[in-house]
């Protein structure tokens, strides 16, 4: 029989947009990070670029107030919305690989029902970037008005984990830092006070350029006057910066139960006292 024709060959794949980073709408990422030389290397000029209008960062929810002493459930003051504590984030807000999912999140819910008789909803969604985890609040903001948000997300969730050089790196921190203030600044307006979960390890950093980017993100969301959970400090390996510590983690992206554990150590419950944290207005 007569050899078959070749197979025609492949169509050629699509070229490959790059978008510019936008523009930082918080003090600039370190000394280096010069939004002005970003723009114009995009080709486009300033003018042509749409600035988004943010809110000043608002004044902080919580005052100073003496500690609860006593260990007795207080009584509960209903609010608007079932659920006081609202957690939006990725995986490990939602406890994945802990046992039965009980992470970080999990174990601050057991303890904010049992010592304030606050009621917290994790809508964490494994895979969440800034961009989902917003949408993700907005549609609990559409029947919900908690006291509070707390934020459990992370930079290698938006790319930093796949990034080779520190010039990406530094735009990836620009994206998360700026889909980061969105979600602040939805839920504030909205009337809930603001916790941040901190950055945290994964076992594909590199000391640079991951861990050195990953720690100015966080000096960054330090400098905001909402409070911020330091994981970091609970989970980082001192040795091999940007890495777990060792036997806390399940996989590169992941806690362990002694890890979620750790990362819970470095959540400040008190600042969760129901006086401080008044029915949304």
């Amino acid at each position: 029989p007569p050899p078959r024709p070749p197979p025609p060959p492949l169509p050629p794949p699509p070229p490959v947009v790059r978008y510019p980073p936008p523009p930082p709408p918080y003090p600039p990422l370190g000394a280096s990070w010069n939004a002005a030389s970003q723009i114009q290397a995009s080709g486009q000029p300033a003018s042509a670029r749409t600035v988004p209008v943010l809110l000043s960062p608002p004044p902080p929810m919580t005052q100073s107030f003496t500690p609860l002493l006593s260990a007795k459930p207080m009584p509960r003051q209903n609010c608007a919305c079932i659920h006081d504590v609202i957690v939006i984030g990725s995986s490990v807000a939602f406890g994945q690989s802990a046992m039965g999912n009980r992470g970080w999140a999990t174990l601050l819910a057991e303890v904010l029902k049992s010592k304030y008789s606050l009621e917290v909803y994790n809508a964490a969604l494994p895979g969440s970037d800034t961009g989902a985890a917003l949408e993700t609040l907005q549609g609990v903001l559409a029947f919900c008005r908690p006291r509070a948000v707390v934020i459990g997300l992370a930079p290698a969730n938006e790319g930093l984990r796949s990034v080779r050089t520190l010039v990406d790196a530094k735009r990836v921190a620009t994206y998360y830092l700026t889909g980061l203030w969105k979600i602040i600044q939805t839920a504030r307006l909205n009337g809930a006070a603001v916790m941040l979960g901190g950055v945290y390890p994964n076992g594909k950093y590199q000391p640079t350029p991951h861990a050195e980017v990953l720690h100015q993100i966080q000096a960054d969301m330090m400098s905001w006057t909402y409070p911020v959970f330091d994981f970091l400090a609970a989970v980082e390996d001192s040795i091999n910066p940007g890495q777990w510590k060792p036997g806390t983690f399940a996989d590169a992206g992941h806690p362990n139960d002694l890890g979620h554990r750790l990362m819970f150590s470095a959540v400040d419950t008190t600042l969760f006292h129901p006086v401080k944290l008044p029915c949304p207005s």
